[in-house]
């Protein structure tokens, strides 16, 4: 495919990021160290002492993720549309942001930065990471605007980089690359910004609306080779799109968890059916802001647990099949025994599947299958999406 020269938008206050030395905490590769950052207000309602917390918020038909660091500093990737605007100010607010420390808006489209115009009219981001591509919307006009109204550093996020955001916390940037993709069948898309945020041994992938054409490039790029790309977290790329997710890109990352961010009954029809099963053959847990709302992480650096749900019963599994120890863990090949988790809400929704039959049956069926085959689903819904089928007797 051919390649364009850099796109960088001009409103005055992106002219000249592609030399300006950025400011997102200190920074190694692609240019020079930045001074320090200025500390934003903090939080106090993050993942608790020496905890990351990875909030992938429910906005609807979009993506927005919010990332409290261990030191009480905030990360917002993208925003949302902008009617979930006033949802993500309520998050941030929740949890005691008063500015955004960081924030990526990964690509210009309305769906991931339209909720930011409403988060920086009422409180100011103080480091800004833009891919630089020019989608010449009111949206993106508007956006840029603003950021230069709040004062924002914004720096151009380039494949190479990486910022480090505290203690045992950083920002590794996978792509775009320089120059920016043209001629692909949707540059905007292919242009998003991939980045991995790594705290202590956990990871979690960040991936836009990356299409099949920005996808292969990263498979054979220096990102790869270094390998960053693998993670625990994989936030599933262009919100469950047939052309954002696929085999090889999944055993690349190899990610325990999957989350699709995505609306109910949305106009696409994400999540696509190809991406469901590339992702159920990987065997990670796929989680959905449509069916479970808000999906929330913490990492204490050694592991990742999935927040707000109940664990399963000794002797039962997880949606990815694998068997419950004692003591609510799991075995991981040799390595550090991680927690079990079950996607959640109200237990009266749940559903057993059978591991080995891939049947999944109601909890009062006569017939369920013996503990050590259990696996645990929040709802029907949730275990058709992992492969699974009714039970004829106890679904009818």
């Amino acid at each position: 495919m051919r390649r364009a020269a850099l796109m960088v938008v001009s409103v005055g206050m992106v002219v000249g990021l592609a030399t300006r030395a950025p400011g997102l905490g200190a920074r190694t590769g692609g240019g020079p160290r930045p001074p320090s950052v200025p500390a934003g207000t903090g939080t106090v309602s993050g993942g608790g002492r020496g905890q990351l917390q990875v909030s992938f918020l429910d906005v609807g038909q979009g993506d927005a993720a919010l990332v409290l660091t261990p030191d009480g500093k905030s990360l917002l990737v993208d925003g949302g549309p902008g009617g979930a605007g006033p949802r993500v100010l309520e998050a941030l607010r929740a949890a005691g942001v008063g500015k955004v420390d960081w924030l990526v808006g990964s690509h210009p489209h309305e769906d991931h930065i339209g909720g930011l115009l409403h988060v920086l009219r009422a409180m100011p981001a103080v480091q800004v990471l833009d891919p630089g591509y020019n989608h010449g919307s009111a949206t993106q006009q508007t956006y840029l605007s603003l950021l230069k109204q709040c004062g924002a550093q914004t720096t151009l996020a380039r494949a190479g980089q990486t910022y480090h955001l505290g203690p045992g916390c950083r920002l590794e940037i996978a792509a775009p690359v320089d120059p920016l993709l043209a001629g692909t069948e949707a540059d905007v898309n292919n242009n998003s910004i991939v980045a991995r945020l790594v705290f202590g041994r956990t990871r979690f992938l960040f991936t836009g609306d990356m299409e099949e054409q920005q996808r292969k490039l990263l498979l054979g790029s220096a990102a790869a080779v270094a390998g960053v790309l693998p993670a625990d977290v994989l936030k599933v790329s262009h919100h469950g799109s047939f052309n954002g997710t696929d085999a090889p890109f999944l055993r690349a990352v190899a990610p325990r968890f999957a989350v699709i961010s995505c609306g109910r009954g949305n106009d696409y029809g994400y999540p696509h059916r190809d991406a469901l099963e590339a992702l159920r053959k990987q065997g990670c847990q796929v989680l959905r802001t449509d069916e479970q709302g808000t999906i929330r992480f913490t990492s204490d650096g050694e592991r990742v647990r999935l927040e707000g749900v109940p664990t399963a019963p000794q002797g039962e599994s997880t949606p990815t099949g694998r068997n419950v120890g004692a003591g609510g863990t799991r075995g991981t090949g040799g390595g550090a025994a991680r927690p079990v988790v079950v996607p959640n809400r109200d237990s009266r929704t749940w559903v057993i599947g059978n591991r080995d039959s891939r049947v999944y049956h109601r909890p009062d069926c006569g017939l369920l299958p013996a503990p050590v085959r259990r696996v645990m689903f929040v709802s029907a819904a949730q275990a058709e999406t992992n492969g699974f089928r009714p039970h004829r007797d106890c679904n009818r």
